[in-house]
């Protein structure tokens, strides 16, 4: 939380607490908004490339596994 403080991503304030000491309450900045909103959108095009990937891998496999191969079932 410190290093998005620094980055000016976030703000923090000192609220008092009825059960305790003093609490630390952390609230994202305008650009920690932006910041959170570029990130968000990055991860779901890694996602949407990792899916269609995996989709790509399983639709060229010819059977069971990728060398066509069933496995054998272990025996005890």
């Amino acid at each position: 939380m410190n290093r998005l403080r620094h980055q000016g991503l976030a703000t923090y304030r000192w609220e008092i607490s009825p059960t305790g000491p003093l609490r630390k309450c952390y609230q994202l900045t305008n650009a920690g908004f932006e910041e959170l909103e570029h990130r968000h959108a990055t991860w779901k095009e890694l996602r949407k490339s990792l899916q269609q990937l995996l989709d790509t891998a399983s639709s060229n496999i010819s059977g069971p596994n990728s060398r066509g191969v069933v496995p054998r079932k272990r025996t005890e």
